[in-house]
């Protein structure tokens, strides 16, 4: 039943990530040119992707090893997953130029997202920690 839970979980956030990423590529194709409008092949890798971040989301937030090493495994899967799915598959790696530009974009969006993260899951694990020792410092009096 567990595993079922966490399953639904990564379904659901991959579902709410499709549709912030669908949103925003279709937004940017209207505004920009109709011939940018995703196509069904785009609309398959980026709901791919969309499992891929969402499943590694969940490892990303949860507390299994150093935040530092947790933040470097997320980046070098989804950046892999990015690569494979838009890189490769959109005919991008013919043009050596291309491709760097636009992983060097990828990673510089990443930066910020892992900035965003560090400082978030670094004032969470303060205030765990703060608590902790609260808690451990009490000595009963009565």
């Amino acid at each position: 039943m567990k595993t079922l839970g966490l399953i639904k979980k990564i379904l659901t956030s991959a579902c709410v990530i499709f549709t912030v990423l669908f949103t925003f590529i279709y937004t940017l194709g209207i505004s920009v040119n109709n011939e940018w409008l995703p196509t069904l092949g785009m609309l398959y890798s980026l709901l791919a992707f969309s499992l891929v971040l969402s499943a590694m989301n969940k490892y990303l937030f949860s507390n299994s090893l150093v935040l530092g090493v947790r933040i470097l495994f997320h980046y070098i899967v989804t950046a892999l997953a990015f690569y494979l799915l838009f890189v490769i598959a959109s005919g991008f790696a013919k043009n050596g130029g291309s491709a760097t530009t636009i992983m060097i974009v990828f990673s510089i969006i990443y930066a910020l997202y892992a900035a965003i993260v560090a400082i978030f899951c670094g004032t969470k694990g303060s205030k765990k920690e703060k608590k902790s020792k609260k808690n451990s410092e009490y000595k009963k009096m009565f």
